[in-house]
């Protein structure tokens, strides 16, 4: 009978300690969905266009589209004809963001590089700012990038780059 009232009380206390986290953890997410990120005006999808450059090599066009997340995620798909490319792809990159100042933001994003057939071969990691016009429908930015053989190896190649954005809706 002892072992039963232990294990009872065992279960009880589990699923308090469950309802208090997920309790918790629902308010949280119920504050945060009110929170100032939900009203941060950086926050949505935006269409770009651009430079990137890859020195000693002239300035290309850079074009895609980036999605800024409620919680600082972002998402963001790029083409572009960089030299180092050749016959490589990106996957879409994924990356974080910060609030800097008024209508300004600091972003990093992480893009796998792969040839045709699938097999990683880099990594390209960006930073970047950008500063949204008063109305909040376009941004100017600037920022910098290096492709690596992998997370701290061999550099292959490094750059910066320009773009503009303008909010992407739904008229």
């Amino acid at each position: 009978m002892r072992k039963a009232t232990a294990a009872r009380l065992a279960g009880l206390s589990l699923a308090v300690l469950a309802a208090l986290f997920l309790g918790a953890s629902h308010a949280g997410s119920a504050d945060h969905e009110q929170g100032s990120d939900v009203q941060n005006p950086i926050i949505g999808t935006w269409t770009f266009d651009g430079t990137l450059q890859e020195a000693p090599d002239p300035a290309i066009r850079l074009f895609g589209m980036v999605t800024f997340n409620p919680g600082g995620t972002l998402i963001e798909n790029d083409a572009d004809t960089a030299p180092s490319h050749n016959f490589l792809r990106n996957s879409p990159a994924l990356g974080s963001w910060i609030q800097t100042g008024r209508n300004t933001y600091k972003f990093r994003a992480r893009t796998l590089v792969f040839t045709p057939d699938g097999v990683v071969v880099a990594i390209g990691t960006g930073n970047g700012t950008v500063k949204l016009s008063k109305d909040g429908n376009t941004f100017a930015g600037t920022g910098s990038f290096e492709i690596v053989t992998e997370p701290g190896g061999f550099p292959i190649t490094a750059g910066v780059f320009t773009q503009t954005g303008t909010r992407f809706t739904v008229q």
